[in-house]
């Protein structure tokens, strides 16, 4: 099926208010994202097959998406930077240099991911843990995640086919967000995006990472993205 969505918009942000209020989150998303590392081996092994949400700093369980955030909103309602999984015309600007990192997933494996927030329907940052597709032509949110976003679809079904085969998804519009150049910058990327609606992955694909230069550097522990003024080089040891 040919992909007729408009293109992504990347835009950075510069209000300092706004930036002022995304460290914020980014600072709560820190702690609670390391918690879960530093637990990850007993979590992933008792609560196999859970959705699980980390809350300041403290692991909430059950059966599903809207289930485990309504339990860590109702203990930590102060908390937007809560971390939860279950065991998508170009403007540059003037540099730009997004980080990664490989995860500890629940079956053990570690993943090159880039941690992110998508805007739900409600106007909040929700955070989501984006893994890094090479191969996949374009970002995908899953389930669980279109579940708690809230959003209406822009196009209702449709058939989206891979590895695993054939799954239904939808088609939403909403904005993602990520950090750069080590925490002191955000920058947004606005567009249509496919959720699908039977599927656990949370890929970051080509209609993304086709915007940088992408390194994949499982020996080296690096996942990173870099634009314009940022670059790389090869060197012989």
């Amino acid at each position: 099926m040919a992909d007729n969505r408009p293109p992504i918009v990347m835009e950075e942000v510069t209000d300092p208010i706004e930036l002022a209020k995304a460290q914020a989150q980014w600072a709560r998303c820190d702690r609670n994202t390391a918690w879960l590392q530093a637990h990850a081996s007993e979590i992933y092994t008792r609560y196999r097959g859970k959705c699980i949400c980390i809350a300041g700093e403290e692991l909430f369980v059950a059966d599903t998406p809207e289930e485990v955030l309504a339990l860590a909103k109702a203990a930590h309602p102060e908390d937007d930077g809560f971390f939860s999984i279950t065991s998508p015309v170009r403007r540059w600007p003037a540099s730009m240099q997004i980080n990664g990192e490989w995860l500890l997933c629940d079956d053990g494996i570690v993943r090159p991911v880039i941690r992110g927030h998508i805007l739900d329907g409600h106007g909040a940052w929700i955070q989501a843990p984006f893994l890094v597709d090479t191969g996949a032509d374009r970002t995908v949110f899953s389930a669980p995640v279109l579940a708690a976003l809230a959003l209406q679809p822009t196009i209702a079904t449709e058939r989206l086919g891979g590895v695993g085969g054939i799954v239904t998804s939808v088609i939403v519009a909403t904005q993602m967000r990520f950090r750069h150049e080590a925490g002191r910058g955000t920058v947004v990327f606005r567009g249509q995006y496919t959720a699908v609606t039977e599927r656990e992955a949370l890929d970051m694909s080509r209609d993304i990472t086709g915007l940088f230069a992408l390194i994949v550097d499982q020996p080296g522990h690096v996942i990173c993205l870099l634009g314009q003024r940022h670059w790389y080089t090869i060197e012989q040891r």
